[in-house]
């Protein structure tokens, strides 16, 4: 399946990957617990913040990616051909997994309606189906701007950065990255005069939602990779293990939100720390297997743990209510019970069905961030 060079690979890269996923997880049971009615007092705040980290923690590394293999992809002739090729390869990537979950998740709510805590279904109008196909932001009853499968909203950035990122391809290298910076920042700046949409379709929605501060999660995965290819002849060795440790405790931090700007910081702080650093692949193959692993499997998870958590939490909330201390092993095993689907999904499921539709075979680890 591979087709990279070793040295491409970034293990504790693709760890992060995992552990961003699997923050998502945490929080995602948390809240099935507070649903069933889980007595949860007293339990930190940070946990409550761990999902939105992860998911801006995907941003980041999504926008290192991009330009981690745009500088191996992106001849300086036929740079239109290479950005039309790149939006394919990605929606390629992304599109096939995340419309069978949402139509899993259609039709598994309408066959538990009344029996699961998802009382409030509803079977989605057309063009809640339309925008929901295509990416496109529109405004739930609940006033959140989220597609028919909730989890989806993570897609609709990834592909408008996709979006930006192609044309930037087209551009050229110099111009092309300087582009897609500037767009960012400059759509983040015009966001502070947007006012939240009074309808729930139209442009209004999509201004709204294409001009939020997590667009800056991108540019920060930009700039990180853009650094290492500059200092690559300089990068010093470092245990794998050790970096991607730091790395979970600065995702730790970012998910206590102490002072604003922390998160956005100690995200960027973890994205330097796993790729700034070489690591010893002959000394730690285990651990790159691990985190290769993770990192294919991590969109899989992403898309796929909400599917399992409702079962398990109305299995385990019995034992942790009322009971904090038994809440770190239900997370655990939340967490590699996810994991373990996840990856049975993608090398069953998602893999051969990228690679059927892509009519090749694809480098790994597979690049793309949630």
């Amino acid at each position: 399946m591979s087709g990279q060079p070793k040295s491409d690979i970034i293990a504790p890269l693709q760890f992060l990957r995992g552990i961003a996923a699997c923050a998502v997880v945490v929080e995602h049971l948390l809240n099935r617990y507070e649903r069933r009615g889980t007595a949860l007092a007293g339990l930190p705040d940070l946990l409550w913040h761990l999902g939105e980290t992860g998911v801006f923690t995907f941003f980041a590394i999504s926008g290192f990616i991009m330009v981690h293999i745009a500088r191996r992809k992106v001849p300086e002739r036929d740079r239109k051909a290479a950005g039309w090729q790149f939006v394919c390869d990605r929606f390629t990537r992304i599109a096939p997994l995340y419309y069978l979950s949402m139509i899993l998740y259609v039709a598994f709510s309408y066959a538990t309606l009344g029996v699961s805590t998802n009382a409030g279904f509803r079977f989605p109008g057309v063009a809640e189906w339309v925008h929901s196909f295509l990416f496109l932001p529109y405004v739930q009853p609940d006033g959140l701007i989220q597609p028919i499968y909730r989890l989806g909203w993570t897609l609709q950035y990834e592909v408008f950065f996709y979006a930006l990122f192609a044309i930037g391809m087209v551009l050229g290298a110099r111009r092309g990255m300087a582009f897609v910076f500037v767009t960012l920042f400059a759509l983040v700046t015009i966001g502070l005069w947007i006012a939240a949409p009074a309808r729930p379709f139209g442009f209004a929605v999509l201004a709204y939602a294409c001009t939020r501060p997590v667009l800056l999660y991108f540019a920060i995965g930009m700039g990180v990779s853009l650094l290492r290819q500059t200092l690559a002849a300089r990068l010093t060795i470092a245990p794998a293990g050790l970096l991607s440790a730091v790395a979970l405790l600065l995702v730790v931090v970012a998910a206590t939100k102490w002072v604003p700007g922390l998160q956005m910081l100690a995200i960027g702080a973890a994205l330097i720390v796993v790729t700034m650093v070489r690591t010893n692949a002959d000394r730690s193959l285990w651990f790159e297997r691990l985190s290769l692993a993770l990192g294919n499997a991590s969109y899989a998870i992403y898309l796929t743990h909400s599917f399992l958590l409702g079962a398990f939490a109305a299995v385990t909330t019995r034992f942790v209510s009322g009971q904090p201390a038994l809440l770190l092993p239900a997370f655990l095993i939340a967490c590699i019970g996810s994991a373990v689907a996840g990856w049975l999904v993608w090398r069953f499921v998602e893999y051969p069905l990228t690679v059927r539709l892509r009519g090749r075979p694809l480098a790994a680890p597979m690049t793309v961030a949630p």
